[in-house]
């Protein structure tokens, strides 16, 4: 068939045998043919029997339970599989292959190459390995490696065993080690280091520790030494993982654990789950030891850290005290970028409970009802009320009040926000007891969704809440415009945030609410696109590396982690915009109510009037009841009966004090009279004044009570004072200690009053011979009217400059610009500073005891002198005295009242300090007659 193509013939190879145009000449190279090999063609191995040429060691791997050697050496022993078929005959009209290549078909060698490949298969392999330098010589030896890591395990273990062999005839008492196959120990170390037990490793529950079975274990290859340093840091994290383990069994079985340490639990619990779920996975690329060392590296870290963080936590009861210490620990700069995130985690968990607390009392939660006394953040503390009867007895209640606990704060928040965050509380509850209908109490589905109280720990999540804080601010403050204008408050829109993400609300029927809006609105909700789920991560230990953070731009590069908010500002941030904005929210409804509602304006000009006598028909009218002689006594007597108006005569009478009869009939219509003398003609008057104005009779001591039976005392009328209670909820600004400074400074008043009243009729019963009587009336009219003068132009002063601050807050009120500091108890504390600083004008406080005393002297004297005066007796000795008496004391307190406007002029709050008393100093000495030695 030379030089012709049969294109029949499925095994010819056209041109088989031409020359390449790239190969050499005849004469350069030894032509090469298949016919010219030795032997026949049916000694060729056959290619599948070249597997018996691998190395053995190859077969006897085990992948999981998978062997080379369980799988049959020749495919086609199986029964499944059917011969063969026969070829039918030599002249077929397929050629065969031997004719093709040119074999001599009468070759009578014995051997058929068309035998069955199951009969080939079952020739023994040849034992040498494939090599190229073995396949062209039989009889090529390779070179041997005088490496030990390159001759196998095998070498490394020979090595080890006659070195294990050498130290038990030196030390009989050498353990020797046991080599395991690497599966089963791979099995037994990957067991123990999630915290479980298996046949190679147990658990000792006397010492609390792991250990080996079967003593010192290595695996083949390995010193002892080497792999005994694997087992004990792996052992050391087991032992960790134990512990914490049992740590948080132990909490949860507690009834002691605060929710704090709860809530840290729950996050240890889940890193342990996520610990071992990501070990899990990561094991099945574990094929070293090295890689089974590395996998633990970082989780050892983890586990050290929360045991290192219990073990500070566990003497700790509160849960501000948990959170306060774990705050201090993620300020400090020295923790590993993945340790960071975990740590800030565990900062979130921790504070979340204390979260939840406080979004209660500030009235945050739209699902629940606001707290009264039980549930309440450490900072606020319950205390028993305690109320003075008439005689001065503290007498405890059944209620109950709130008081700031400064010292409960965390170690995060100033004093001045967690001021403001009690105030806002107070102002909730007090929201809650009068308008219960109002915007800021509404719960369930009309309430407003404010923004959770949650660590925001990225610039992109802080500035979310405080878009958030505003829209929650602005929608919130409307509604509380169309309450107060009486309009109807629609409710809130639910389903959307600032952001456009869509939160899941459940539709509720509302009271009169059209079923169809119902439907519609759930309809609207049903098919509303949900949120994205977020995007898996398939590295089990994905979360040691990422910060915790609600948001999802955060990454695990150092960059994000330099570029966030620093962590003693993340409190601040992340709370301040929601707080203050409900602060506003709540200042501004509690404002309204005592000013317009309750009208507090009133109130306080009721004190004015009367507590301070700014009220002069009032005034005139009680000095004329108390000291006018020419009206008709009040006293009863036999035969003379009491008819008409009547007075107490103070001054005129021998006995005193006055009965409690008397003392009714002399006083009676004079707070009516004077406090209806300036309301409208057509109002109605009535019943009882505001508050339950009234004279009383104070509670006093018996030293005081002797000084009130002297009708010449200038204490005789200390015993007078005007009853006043607010009521509800003016009691948070006009307090029991207010009420009391009101009526210290009534009593100085009164006495002032009576003092002036004496003065100004020296000169009815002036006698032109009686130099020395008119010198003293002279002397005491100037000092008298001078201090008396002083105390009421300073209480006016000061009580002017109070009401221009009220002023300016009304109108702030009306425009519903108030801010966070414009609070109730901003009011309450700009009343009591206006009382001090009236007391201190006054001299009142109790650094002015010796002065106060020194002019209660003077006034005495001038009151005897007004006594013996209108009695008619002439000048005598004792005037002398009393004169001299007079004049030293008034010395001394001019040179008193110099000292403390030196004082003041010498003192950084010399304001302050002085109190005004240049002012009187100026009024009594403003020609030097008291310096000079007058008088």
């Amino acid at each position: 068939m030379d030089g012709q193509e049969d294109y029949g013939n499925p095994f010819a190879i056209p041109n088989l045998w031409d020359k390449s145009c790239f190969s050499l000449s005849e004469e350069e190279i030894t032509t090469f043919h298949l016919e010219e090999l030795e032997g026949p063609l049916e000694h060729l191995e056959p290619p599948w029997e070249k597997l018996d040429h691998l190395d053995k060691s190859l077969l006897n791997l085990d992948y999981e339970g998978f062997q080379l050697d369980d799988i049959d050496t020749n495919p086609f022993d199986s029964a499944d599989h059917e011969p063969l078929p026969e070829i039918a005959d030599s002249t077929s009209s397929t050629p065969s292959l031997i004719s093709e290549v040119g074999t001599d078909q009468d070759d009578d060698s014995g051997e058929d190459i068309w035998t069955s490949p199951d009969v080939l298969l079952s020739q023994k392999p040849s034992s040498k390995s494939g090599t190229w330098e073995s396949f062209y010589d039989d009889e090529f030896q390779p070179a041997r490696s005088y490496y030990i890591s390159e001759g196998g395990p095998g070498v490394i273990d020979s090595i080890l065993v006659s070195h294990s062999a050498e130290q038990e005839q030196v030390n009989p008492e050498h353990i020797p080690t046991l080599i395991f196959k690497s599966d089963p120990l791979f099995a037994g170390l990957f067991h123990l280091m999630i915290g479980r037990e298996s046949e190679i490793f147990g658990y000792d529950d006397e010492h609390q520790t792991y250990h080996s079975r079967y003593g010192n274990v290595r695996m083949s290859g390995f010193c002892p030494e080497t792999f005994q340093s694997l087992t004990a840091s792996i052992i050391k994290f087991a032992n960790c993982l134990k512990g914490l383990q049992n740590f948080v069994s132990d909490v949860y079985a507690s009834r002691k654990s605060s929710r704090s340490l709860i809530a840290i639990t729950d996050h240890i619990s889940r890193v342990l789950l996520t610990l071992e779920a990501g070990m899990h996975q990561s094991f099945q690329n574990v094929h070293s030891v090295l890689q089974l060392q590395a996998l633990i590296q970082k989780p050892d870290m983890l586990l050290a850290f929360f045991t290192n963080l219990i073990a500070q936590i566990n003497s700790l009861k509160g849960d501000e005290e948990t959170f306060s210490m774990i705050y201090r620990l993620a300020q400090d700069s020295d923790h590993s970028s993945w340790i960071r995130p975990q740590l800030l985690s565990t900062l979130h968990h921790a504070m979340t409970p204390w979260l939840s607390i406080l979004a209660d009392w500030l009235g945050l939660r739209s699902n629940r009802e606001i707290p009264q006394s039980n549930d309440r953040p450490s900072f606020v503390r319950k205390v028993v009320v305690t109320m003075k009867d008439d005689r001065g007895n503290e007498t405890t209640e059944d209620e109950f009040e709130f008081e700031f606990d400064s010292a409960s704060l965390p170690n995060f928040a100033t004093i001045e926000e967690g001021e403001t965050m009690f105030d806002v509380g107070q102002g909730l509850r007090l929201l809650q007891a009068h308008i219960p209908e109002h915007p800021c109490n509404r719960k369930g589905s009309t309430a407003f969704e404010a923004p959770a109280l949650q660590m925001q720990f990225s610039w992109q999540d802080i500035e979310r809440v405080e878009r958030q804080a505003k829209t929650y601010e602005a929608d919130v403050l409307a509604a509380i415009k169309a309450f107060d204008s009486g309009e109807a408050v629609a409710n809130p829109a639910s389903g959307s945030d600032v952001d456009g993400s869509m939160v899941a609300v459940e539709a509720t029927l509302a009271f009169g609410e059209a079923p169809e809006t119902y439907l519609n609105a759930s309809i609207s909700q049903i098919e509303n696109a949900l949120p994205a789920l977020p995007a898996g991560n398939d590295d089990g230990f994905a979360f040691l590396g990422s910060p915790q953070s609600s948001s999802p731009s955060n990454t695990n590069s150092e960059d994000a982690t330099l570029f966030n908010p620093p962590i003693s500002l993340i409190p601040s941030l992340s709370f301040n915009p929601i707080i203050f904005a409900q602060a506003r929210l709540i200042n501004q409804s509690t404002l309204r109510l005592v000013f317009k509602d309750h009208k507090l304006r009133s109130h306080l000009s009721l004190q004015h009037r009367y507590q301070l006598l700014g009220d002069g028909v009032f005034a005139s009218r009680l000095s004329h009841a108390l000291f006018d002689a020419d009206i008709p006594s009040a006293e009863r007597k036999k035969g003379n009966p009491r008819v008409g108006v009547s007075g107490l005569r103070l001054g005129s009478r021998e006995t005193w004090p006055p009965a409690s009869s008397e003392l009714r009939l002399a006083l009676m219509g004079i707070l009516s009279d004077s406090y209806h003398s300036t309301a409208p003609a057509h109002t109605q008057r009535p019943a009882d004044l505001p508050g339950g104005l009234s004279f009383a009779i104070r509670a006093m001591s018996e030293t005081e009570l002797q000084k009130c039976i002297d009708p010449n005392s200038i204490s005789a009328l200390d015993f007078l004072r005007l009853q006043y209670k607010p009521p509800p909820p003016l009691d948070v600004i006009i307090s029991p200690t207010s009420l009391e400074k009101y009526d210290t400074i009534f009593r100085l008043l009164l006495r002032a009053n009576r003092m002036l009243y004496a003065v100004n009729h020296f000169s009815r019963s002036l006698h032109v011979t009686d130099f020395l009587a008119q010198r003293f009336k002279i002397e005491a009219y100037h000092f008298v009217s001078c201090v008396c003068n002083y105390f009421f132009e300073k209480v006016t002063s000061v009580w002017n400059a109070f009401s221009g601050k009220l002023d300016a807050l009304e109108r702030r009120i009306e425009r519903y610009e108030i801010g966070e500091h414009d609070r109730l108890k901003g009011v309450r504390e700009m009343h009591d500073a206006m009382l001090d600083e009236m007391m201190f004008a006054l001299l009142l406080r109790k650094r002015h005891e010796m002065l106060m005393g020194l002019l209660e002297e003077i006034f005495g004297l001038v009151l005897v002198f007004a006594m013996r005066e209108r009695g008619g007796e002439q000048v005598k000795e004792s005037f002398r005295e009393e004169y001299a008496r007079f004049g030293k004391k008034v010395r001394v307190f001019v040179s008193v009242c110099r000292g403390l406007s030196e004082r003041k002029l010498g003192s950084v709050g010399g304001e302050v300090e002085g109190g005004g008393v240049d002012m009187l100093l100026l009024r009594l000495e403003m020609s030097g007659f008291y310096a000079r030695g007058g008088g």
